[in-house]
Parts: C-alpha cells; sequence; structure tokens
C-alpha cells in the first residue's frame, strides 16, 4: 500500500470520527443526541456496505462481472441523496419537538409577572 492511500484512508476515519463526535456533543436533548447515535451508526454501516460491495464486485467476481461495478456508482448518490434530505427532516421535527417543551417548562416554571392575584 502506498503512503498516499494510507494518508487518505487515515484522513478520512479521522474526518468521519470527528465529524460524529462534533454532531453528537453539539445535540439540545436526549431524543436529538439518540438519533445522531442512531444516525452516525447506520453512516458507518451505510458506507462500510458500500466499500464492501465495491471490492467484492470488482475483485472478487471475474473479469466479466466488473462492468456491475459502475451501476453501483449509479445506485449510492440517489440513496446517499434521500438518506441525508429523510435525516434531516427527521433531525428538524425532534429538535422542534425538544424546543417546544423546553419552552413549555420554562412557562409552566415561572409564574405571570403581572402582580394580579
Amino acid at each position: 500500500m502506498n503512503t498516499g492511500a494510507i494518508i487518505g484512508i487515515t484522513g478520512g476515519v479521522v474526518g468521519a470520527a470527528l465529524g460524529m463526535y462534533c454532531s453528537i456533543k453539539n445535540t439540545q436533548g436526549s431524543k436529538e443526541r439518540a438519533f445522531m447515535v442512531r444516525s452516525a451508526i447506520w453512516c458507518c454501516v451505510g458506507v462500510l456496505g458500500f466499500i464492501a460491495l465495491f471490492f467484492a464486485v470488482g475483485f472478487a467476481l471475474p473479469h466479466p462481472y466488473e462492468p456491475w461495478v459502475h451501476l453501483l456508482w449509479v445506485v449510492f448518490p440517489p440513496a446517499l441523496i434521500i438518506a441525508i434530505v429523510t435525516g434531516i427532516r427527521h433531525h428538524r421535527r425532534i429538535r422542534d419537538e425538544e424546543t417546544q417543551d423546553i419552552a413549555q417548562e420554562q412557562n409552566v416554571a415561572q409564574p405571570d409577572a403581572s402582580g394580579d392575584s
């Protein structure tokens, strides 16, 4: 394995770990944090699955099946876009729910300050 490949793989792994850490660290509530942990796990599974398929089809199968590797590049980007859009919508819904819950708790905790009895 050459130096460029080692640097690329190391940079990818470190970048993914840093991205997952920051995404989980910057959550506001427990539901949001649980969602981000699940999302990070599914993202890792998806990327590793794609890489495994890529190598299985590209290297393990005989030469006539090698063009099937290109089909993976046709399927992967639309699947990735759908997963990202769905994840963003779900994350936004969870964040809105938790923001409303926090606002309701603050309204209940603070009595009316007008002084009327």
